[in-house]
Parts: structure tokens; C-alpha cells; sequence
């Protein structure tokens, strides 16, 4: 018995680090592949939240810039400027709060763009371009005329002119 007693004694260390690591070896060899793939995943879900960042930061941006620039006031009133614009190939003119808009046959969007920034419809016309590429919106403007009241953020813009 005593010698039973010795040799649990002496290498009860011994074992107990030895079952440590084949449970070590165990865990390891069975979630290999979730272990190795970490790396790719992380950086994939970094890209996404970084790119989702980047939208949200761009939109808000750009909101704030129509924002901005619709609320010019005239005097102590603090009435919206109702003054009339016409810009080449994209005739606006303006009603109390709404301004008329026109788009012409074969005009692009950086054309629209500027007509809007000439019809004090929005301040700053890369803003506005960044907005509409990342809502996909570049290649759906519609032509016609359309009543857009003053103040209106760029994605209320956007949806009026593609009307969707």
C-alpha cells in the first residue's frame, strides 16, 4: 500500500500536466479550422464595419451640408429665400418653399448636380454625388419637371427625382 501511496505522491504532477495537454491537443486538433479561419474573418467583419462607417459618416456628412445650404435665411424674418433661378439645360424657378425642377433628355448626373447647387436646392455638389453613387441612384434620374420643397435632405431629393 505504502508504495501505491509513493507513486501517486510522486507523479500525481506528472499526470495531472499530462491529461492538461492531450484535453489541450484534444480541443486544439477538433476547432483547427475555426482557429485558422480566424484571422480571415476578422479582417472580412473589419472591411464591412469599416465600409458601413464610411457610408453612415458620408451620409451624415452630406446631410448636414443640404441642411445647411436649404436653410438660408433673408433678413430677420426668418423666411426661406424664395429667389428664382434658371441654369442651362435645367430650368428651375422657385414658389414660396418648393422650387420647380426640370430634367432635360441626356442629362448626367453631374449636370443635375450642378443645376441643383444653381437652384440653391443643395450647397455642395460632391456631397450630393457621393450620396447618390452609394444609394445606387446614379443611373435612375427621371426626365421631367418636379416640385422640390426647399430644405429637402439629398435622400428626399434623390427619391423625387428618380421617383421611387
Amino acid at each position: 500500500m505504502n508504495y501505491l501511496r509513493n507513486f501517486f505522491y510522486n507523479t500525481s504532477d506528472i499526470i495531472i500536466a499530462v491529461v492538461i495537454v492531450l484535453i489541450s491537443a484534444i480541443v486544439i486538433w477538433t476547432r483547427i479550422d475555426a482557429v485558422m479561419s480566424y484571422s480571415q474573418t476578422a479582417q472580412a467583419n473589419a472591411q464591412i464595419t469599416t465600409g458601413q462607417a464610411k457610408d453612415q459618416a458620408n451620409a451624415t456628412t452630406a446631410e448636414a451640408i443640404s441642411q445647411g445650404a436649404a436653410t438660408t435665411t433673408t433678413g430677420n424674418t426668418g423666411k426661406t429665400s424664395g429667389a428664382a433661378t434658371t441654369s442651362p439645360g435645367g430650368a428651375s424657378s422657385s414658389t414660396g418653399s418648393e422650387v420647380t425642377f426640370k430634367i432635360s433628355s441626356g442629362q448626367t448626373t453631374a449636370v443635375i448636380a450642378q443645376n441643383l447647387v444653381s437652384a440653391e436646392l443643395i450647397a455642395d455638389k460632391t456631397a450630393f454625388l457621393s450620396q447618390v453613387k452609394a444609394s445606387g441612384a446614379d443611373t435612375k434620374f427621371k426626365t421631367g419637371t418636379f416640385k422640390i420643397p426647399k430644405g429637402s435632405s439629398f435622400a428626399d431629393i434623390i427619391k423625387i427625382l428618380t421617383r421611387s
